[in-house]
């Protein structure tokens, strides 16, 4: 009766297994030490023992905090987990990190490693690198695709968000260039000797 009336949520319990008294743990004065085991037990109680969805109440926020530098620096993502629903959540999942070009091997990141707790009403804040450049990267780009579970049942929530490449810069370096060249040959012309032919 008492597990009805308590509302769907995550509660802790602390069991303590107490050894049974002996005439010799106490000393003549009445107090002595002794040794206690226990265990906390997490139970997360819904009105349906039968549903596949316990909750949906958490949101996920990803955003690219650094594009990184091509093949020097990597790239960053930050995941923020937001908990607000009377669950304690622990969030897992996957990020995979996908290239333009079909014939290259996605990379596969890992979500809380740690099995980090996020306690109702709070969040948690995961960053990530992005390790691996491909020269198409620097102008194309890539995607990164993220499933996360909240860690108490079955359900997915899923984003994809895009790394921006250097496409912008890129033009800009070979504008610049063409213009170096173009002037260095001009000057170069302009600098040469005018030969006279010999009388």
């Amino acid at each position: 009766m008492g597990i009805e009336a308590l509302e769907p949520g995550t509660y802790y319990i602390l069991i303590t297994f107490a050894p049974q008294l002996d005439a010799q743990t106490y000393t003549d004065s009445g107090t002595g030490v002794t040794a206690q085991n226990s265990h906390i037990v997490i139970l997360n109680l819904t009105k349906d023992i039968n549903l596949e969805t316990i909750t949906e109440d958490y949101k996920i926020y990803t955003k690219v905090i650094n594009r990184g530098i091509p093949f020097l620096k990597p790239a960053q993502l930050r995941i923020s987990f937001f908990n607000n629903s009377k669950y304690t959540l622990i969030p897992k999942g996957e990020i995979q990190v996908v290239k333009n070009s079909a014939d290259k091997e996605p990379e596969y990141i890992k979500i809380n490693l740690d099995r980090d707790k996020v306690y109702p009403e709070n969040s948690l804040e995961m960053d990530f690198k992005v390790n691996n450049w491909y020269i198409e990267d620097i102008l194309l780009g890539k995607t990164a695709y993220i499933k996360i579970q909240n860690g108490i049942d079955n359900g997915v929530i899923t984003q994809e968000i895009e790394i921006p490449g250097f496409r912008n810069e890129s033009l800009y370096i070979t504008i610049v260039l063409i213009v170096v060249l173009t002037l260095t040959k001009s000057v170069k012309r302009k600098t040469k000797p005018n030969l006279k032919p010999s009388e």
